[in-house]
């Protein structure tokens, strides 16, 4: 299958790691690094409880409440995390992630599918809870599910499966290709040729088995976007790239007045720490559960001045003086005051700079000088010659200075 270069194109990868500690989760960090992979759906994570992290990539998962068994997650680089609207641990078997994209928003679904063994009440469950997911998915995103089918598909071409699959076909792929189908999606792996080493994303322990049961799947939609498809080398990483832009979100953290924190904040954060049992938790966890929580009862936002740099509040309250005396038709008045704020003016407030960079000029302060005139430059365009003037001298005095 042929596919459009892109200059650029988003990585994306799955991998089951057998669950992960804390050397596993190094492991995996140092893959993502070395093979450049900007989002990592990671199955049998078998970890406990919902959340989210940061260590060095931004870590997102959803494991089992009462014991340490199936797990799923998303593992993000922090670049591209800036780019997240959304996460949502369905289970602990599906969690989807959302990111803000060009032209269009991005979906991934992670998954870690029953095996073979499964009850099928337990089979049923995952894939009512999958299809409740993909249709809560906004219809313009560009939607992808990744991860662990425990299901063979084999290579029988057709408009799900391409002729490039591995392996004969089981009860599970059959079922996985009726859903896909269904929901309209194809199977990425088996579309692209790749040698045998390149297709098969799982082995047994003694290494004597191998097998395909990791699949990247896509909405037909969005087929030409997805370049190819591939496992990675050495293990049995599948990697993804596909063709789309990631837009970042400027974080909004709460700003407080730290100038004066009362004594009833630090009380209440003494007492509720005391009451609690801190060995289990996270940073992040006592962040958003405790410190933000008593920061928003007890501490002031900081308000956002939106004013601009030379409006001073003489001059705010002389305009609030000029409209209610022209409103009142107090013509002698409205003259006055329109003396008056001449001397207060934009222009005037961009004088006095000019002004002060010849002072800073003139006692030889050229750093403060052209701190000055960046000031000056900053979302402002000069015009009255006099900036001019004073912009060309400064320049050919450092000029001089740097010809020394």
């Amino acid at each position: 299958m042929r596919r459009n270069s892109c200059k650029h194109p988003l990585i994306i990868g799955t991998w089951n790691v057998r669950s992960m500690n804390l050397g596993k989760l190094d492991i995996i960090k140092n893959e993502m690094e070395r093979i450049n992979i900007d989002i990592l759906g990671i199955s049998e994570l078998k970890w406990t409880g919902i959340g989210h992290f940061e260590s060095d990539n931004h870590i997102v998962y959803a494991g089992n409440d009462d014991s340490k068994r199936n797990g799923v997650a998303f593992m993000v680089k922090k670049n591209v995390s800036r780019s997240i609207l959304k996460y949502n641990a369905v289970s602990d078997r599906i969690i989807s992630i959302r990111l803000q994209g060009r032209p269009v928003n991005m979906a991934i679904i992670q998954i870690y599918a029953p095996t073979t063994r499964a009850k099928n009440e337990e089979i049923e469950d995952f894939y009512q809870l999958l299809k409740s997911e993909i249709d809560q998915t906004c219809n313009q995103d560009a939607l992808i599910i990744t991860g662990d089918w425990n299901a063979k598909v084999g290579n029988e071409e057709g408009s799900v499966v391409g002729k490039y699959g591995l392996g004969d076909r089981n009860n599970a792929g059959d079922r996985m290709i009726g859903f896909c189908k269904t929901n309209n999606f194809f199977i990425a792996n088996t579309f692209f040729h790749q040698h045998k080493r390149r297709l098969y994303t799982w082995t047994s322990l003694d290494g004597t088995y191998r097998n395909q049961i990791d699949y990247i799947c896509g909405q037909r939609q969005w087929k030409r976007s997805i370049l190819s498809v591939r496992s990675g080398t050495d293990h049995q990483l599948l990697i993804c790239k596909f063709k789309l832009k990631l837009k970042k979100i400027s974080p909004q953290e709460p700003n407080y007045e730290l100038e004066y924190i009362p004594p009833e904040f630090r009380d209440h954060l003494k007492n509720r720490f005391d009451a609690l049992n801190i060995s289990d938790r996270r940073p992040d966890e006592l962040w958003n559960d405790i410190i933000h929580e008593e920061s928003k009862r007890s501490l002031k936002r900081r308000e956002r001045n939106k004013r601009p740099r030379w409006m001073s509040e003489e001059t705010l309250k002389l305009a609030l003086e000029h409209r209610a005396a022209k409103a009142k038709g107090r013509v002698d008045e409205v003259k006055e005051l329109n003396k008056i704020s001449k001397g207060l003016s934009r222009r005037q407030y961009y004088n006095d700079i000019c002004k002060e960079l010849e002072m800073e000029n003139q006692k030889g302060r050229t750093r403060s000088a052209f701190l000055k005139l960046k000031e000056l430059r900053k979302k402002f365009k000069p015009r009255v010659a006099k900036v001019k003037d004073s912009m060309g001298k400064i320049l050919n005095d450092a000029g001089s200075i740097k010809r020394r």
